[in-house]
């Protein structure tokens, strides 16, 4: 989805623009600006928007203020937004000149679009969602990855799935909870639905009951869990096992999630070790 990338005055970065691929590998020596390109892309179209707070006087080239900080990505493909009329949008760009922000959507020219009163289109969290990016750091622990937060590489996966869930089965699922509910649960609510249904009609003259809401049965779904299962049988919760195993789920789950969608998934993975060399060769390494 994005086919450059350009940076100017970010961190150890002054001036870059690079022409992406669908696949790219930043390889280089350490402290040669790699993570800081990461930074930047996570920045633009990561999965938390950019504010006045994102940045600090470290994030300038050289510490120098005086040279505004500029992001800027560009699309294979436009985003289309319609307000007032369909925009094409070609790519966004994120500027901060040490006190204001700006963050626009550009056209094929790389210049800021504009409404027809001549106000800039401001980046908004729909257009970011069709191209956010989500980036796995060399940290990927499972309490940060394996969230049902639609901003996280799990949480996309989860809700891929619910999508799928054809309405009949959705119906019976929760047509069973309820009745579930009803047969094993609801007695032991029964008291405080007796106290309070008396309160309520001593007050208002209205009755009340307590009813299991169950408004999109999909939601059940924030709940699964990867576990990982020992050679002894017995359970763990991934978040309890070692750094090794936690990475390794976490890439499992961007690897899941390109295979699974349909939709343009853009993942930034800092150091794929993991992926690329067999477990056999990273013992010898």
């Amino acid at each position: 989805m994005i086919k450059k990338l350009i940076i100017k005055n970010y961190r150890s970065i002054e001036r870059l623009d690079v022409e992406l691929s669908m696949l790219n590998a930043l390889i280089g020596p350490n402290s040669s600006g790699k993570t800081n390109i990461l930074r930047a892309l996570d920045l633009i179209v990561g999965t938390t928007y950019p504010s006045v707070r994102s940045f600090d006087e470290s994030d300038f080239y050289l510490h120098d203020t005086s040279r505004t900080i500029l992001i800027e990505v560009r699309f294979r493909d436009p985003i289309q937004y319609t307000r007032y009329q369909t925009y094409h949008i070609y790519g966004f760009r994120l500027t901060f000149d040490g006190k204001d922000m700006n963050y626009v959507a550009i056209d094929d020219n790389g210049n800021s679009l504009e409404y027809r009163q001549g106000r800039e289109i401001k980046v908004n969290s729909d257009m970011r969602e069709v191209v956010s990016m989500m980036y796995l750091p060399l940290d990927r622990q499972a309490y940060q990855q394996i969230t049902p937060s639609q901003w996280k590489i799990y949480g996309k996966l989860l809700r891929h799935i619910a999508s799928q869930i054809p309405d009949p089965d959705k119906q019976n699922f929760k047509t069973g909870v309820e009745n579930t509910f009803t047969q094993h649960i609801f007695t032991h609510v029964q008291q405080a639905e007796d106290l309070l249904k008396k309160y309520v009609k001593e007050q208002t003259g209205l009755e009340l009951s307590l009813r299991l809401s169950i408004i999109d049965p999909t939601s059940v779904l924030k709940n699964v869990r990867p576990r990982i299962i020992l050679p002894t049988g017995f359970e763990a919760d991934v978040e309890n096992e070692g750094a090794g195993v936690q990475s390794a789920v976490g890439n499992s789950h961007s690897k899941n999630l390109c295979s699974n969608c349909t939709t343009t998934v853009n993942i930034s993975n800092r150091r794929t070790r993991t992926l690329l060399t067999p477990p056999w060769m990273q013992t010898l390494l």
